[in-house]
C-alpha cells in the first residue's frame, strides 16, 4: 500500500461522508456495530488499544496503511450501500 492509495480511499471516503445525510451515517454505524459485533462473536475481541494507536500515530508504515485503507473502504461500502437504499426504497432497517 502506498501514501497514493491511502489518499485515494480518505478523498473517496470523505467525498461520500459530504453527501452522506446524518440519517444515512446513523444507519451506516449501526451496521458497522452489527458487523464489528459479529467479527468479536466468531474471532475474539478486537483490542481498542491498537485501534487507538493507530488514530494517535504520526508516522504510518505499511501494516497501518492496510489497516486504514481496509476501514475506509469498509466505510464506503456500508455507507454506499445505505445510500443507495435509501434513495431507492427508503430506510434500510
Amino acid at each position: 500500500m502506498s501514501t497514493k492509495d491511502l489518499a485515494t480511499a480518505l478523498s473517496v471516503t470523505d467525498s461520500l461522508l459530504s453527501t452522506a445525510t446524518m440519517n444515512e451515517v446513523v444507519e451506516a454505524l449501526r451496521i458497522a456495530c452489527l458487523m464489528i459485533a459479529q467479527h468479536e462473536q466468531h474471532h475474539g475481541e478486537i483490542p481498542m488499544d491498537k485501534i487507538l494507536e493507530v488514530l494517535q500515530t504520526d508516522e504510518i508504515d505499511e501494516e497501518t496503511a492496510g489497516l486504514l485503507i481496509k476501514g475506509f473502504k469498509n466505510l464506503v461500502g456500508v455507507l454506499g450501500t445505505v445510500m443507495e437504499v435509501e434513495r431507492d426504497e427508503g430506510v434500510v432497517h
